[in-house]
């Protein structure tokens, strides 16, 4: 998922994985690139509730 978002170190989405959460601002970013990529992110993350 770091390289589908062009993230050069991996850690930023450790970070999210270790906290179970996605920062809102970023979630619809992450939803593009894991479907470019074919990443099934909805076993990994829940949505934010709005």
């Amino acid at each position: 998922m770091a390289r589908a978002l062009g993230h050069k170190h991996p850690t930023t989405i450790q970070g999210w994985r270790d906290k179970d959460r996605i920062p809102h601002w970023r979630w619809d970013e992450v939803k593009k690139a894991a479907r470019r990529k074919k990443i099934k992110i909805s076993d990994l993350f829940a949505e934010p509730a709005e």
